[in-house]
C-alpha cells in the first residue's frame, strides 16, 4: 500500500472566528504573515517526507479559510523543485474555477518535467459551494468536467503534432502542448463521494479516491470494482483504490490521543457552511440528493452521518474519538494500534492500494507533524507487507 502524505493546508486560527469559514469570510482576518508561516511549514513536512520515502499529495479550494492552497498546481511547483523521489499527486486541479483545460494541460506538463516524471494528476469538479464562487452553472457541472478532463488527457498524450477541439464546452483550432509531460503517460486520478462518480472512473480505467467517509468506501469501492469487472473484464486491482484519513501516531496511546483530540475540531469544521450554499441545483444526480436525505437525521443536505462498520452511522460533531478511529476518519495511537486499525478498515471495506493521510488537523504543531510523520513512516509504513489481500465478494448491493 503506498502512502501519501496530505495537507489541506487551513489557515489555523480559523477556529477563532465563528460562522461559516467559506465564501463570505472577510479577507482581512487572514493575516499574510501567518499565512506564509503555514506554507513554510507545510513545505518542511513535505520535505521530509520525500526522505522518509513517503509520497505526497496537494488539493485546491477558493474563498474558504481551511484551504491556503489556491493553485494546487503552483504548489506542485514548488514541491518538484524541493523534492527529489515522491510522487506528486494533484488532487486535484479545481476544474469548476478553471476555464481553461488547455493551460491546466501545459503547466502539468511543466510540473511533470520539473520533478523529472513524478506527476500523478488529479482534476476535480469542486465542493458544493465552489459554483458560488466561480460562477458556473451547477447542473451542467458534471457534463462540463468530463469534457475537460477528456482533452486534458487527449492534450498531455497527443505528440504528434496539433489537433482540433470542438466540444461542447470547449472550442480550440489548434491544440498542441509544448513541451509534452516527462511520462509518455501521466497517472490520472478522480476524487468522489457518488456511486456515479466511482463507475465512471471505473470505465476510464482512472484511479478512484474517496475522503473521510468511512464505510460508505466500501460501498464505492464495490461499485468500481463492478464496473471495472463489467468494462475491462477482469478484477480491478487494489492500486486503482485510495482513501483519505486524518492520521496522528504517537510514542505512548495517551499522547497520540492528546493529538487526535487537538486534532477533531478540523471535521466537525467541514459542516461549516452557508445552507445556501450547501446544495447548488443540479450539483449532484437525483439519486445522490435521495440518499443523502434518506440517510440524513437532520434531513438535509449538509449534514449527513458517517456509515459505520455495522450499517448505523456517528454524527462527526458529537462522537467519540474511539468512533471517529473506528470508522476510518481520524486514525490515532502508537505504531501498533495505527497498522491494528489501518488494516481493520482496509479489510473492513475491501482493499485499497493507496492511503492518502492527513496529519496536521486544526492545531497540531509543526513539531508534532514530523514526530508523527516520522514515526509512521519508519514503524507503520514497513509493515504494511504483512497485509493479506482481501477476499472479494463477486456481487454488490446498491
Amino acid at each position: 500500500m503506498k502512502s501519501w502524505h496530505f495537507s489541506e493546508q487551513a489557515y489555523t486560527p480559523y477556529t477563532d472566528f465563528e460562522g461559516p469559514i467559506r465564501l463570505t469570510v472577510p479577507s482581512e482576518i487572514v493575516d499574510p504573515k501567518m499565512v506564509l508561516q503555514i506554507k513554510d511549514w507545510r513545505l518542511e513536512e513535505w520535505c521530509q517526507s520525500d526522505e522518509l520515502g513517503l509520497n505526497i499529495m496537494i488539493n485546491e479550494h477558493h474563498a474558504t479559510t481551511n484551504t491556503l492552497s489556491t493553485s494546487v498546481l503552483q504548489d506542485l511547483a514548488v514541491v518538484a523543485r524541493a523534492t527529489k523521489k515522491a510522487r506528486l499527486l494533484s488532487l486535484g486541479v479545481l476544474v469548476t474555477n478553471r476555464m481553461d483545460p488547455l493551460r491546466v494541460a501545459e503547466e502539468a506538463a511543466m510540473i511533470d518535467i520539473l520533478s523529472r516524471g513524478r506527476l500523478e494528476l488529479g482534476l476535480v469538479r469542486g465542493a458544493n459551494w465552489e459554483p458560488f464562487s466561480s460562477n458556473i452553472n451547477p447542473v451542467r457541472a458534471r457534463e462540463r468536467y468530463e469534457e475537460f478532463f477528456n482533452l486534458v488527457v487527449k492534450t498531455l498524450s497527443t505528440t504528434d503534432g496539433p489537433f482540433p477541439w470542438e466540444g461542447e464546452f470547449f472550442q480550440y483550432r489548434s491544440v498542441n502542448c509544448i513541451p509534452r509531460p516527462w511520462q509518455r503517460k501521466v497517472p490520472m486520478w478522480i476524487p468522489g463521494h457518488s456511486t456515479d462518480s466511482a463507475r465512471w472512473a471505473a470505465r476510464n480505467d482512472i484511479t478512484f479516491a474517496t475522503f473521510l467517509c468511512g464505510y460508505l468506501a466500501k460501498i464505492l469501492f464495490d461499485a468500481y470494482r463492478d464496473e471495472y469487472r463489467k468494462v475491462h473484464a477482469r478484477e480491478a486491482p487494489d492500486e486503482k483504490l485510495a482513501y483519505l484519513s486524518c492520521l496522528t501516531v504517537a510514542g505512548s496511546e495517551q499522547e497520540a490521543e492528546n493529538r487526535a483530540q487537538i486534532m477533531r475540531p478540523y471535521l466537525a469544521s467541514i459542516g461549516r457552511i452557508q445552507q445556501w450554499a450547501s446544495n447548488p441545483p443540479g450539483y449532484q444526480s437525483p439519486a445522490f440528493y435521495a440518499k443523502a436525505l434518506k440517510k440524513s437525521r437532520r434531513g438535509n443536505i449538509a449534514g449527513p452521518l458517517i456509515p459505520t462498520k455495522d450499517g448505523g452511522g456517528i454524527d462527526i460533531a458529537t462522537c467519540s474519538l474511539e468512533d471517529l478511529r473506528n470508522t476510518g476518519m481520524l486514525i490515532w495511537g502508537t505504531p501498533d494500534t495505527v497498522l491494528e486499525k489501518l488494516k481493520e478498515f482496509r479489510e473492513g471495506v475491501g482493499g485499497f492500494g493507496h492511503l492518502l493521510f492527513m496529519p496536521d488537523c486544526h492545531r497540531i504543531t509543526h513539531d508534532e507533524i514530523m514526530d508523527s510523520v516520522k514515526l509512521y513512516a519508519n514503524e507503520v509504513v514497513p509493515r504494511f507487507e504483512d497485509f493479506q489481500p482481501v477476499e472479494r465478494r463477486q456481487k454488490i448491493s446498491a
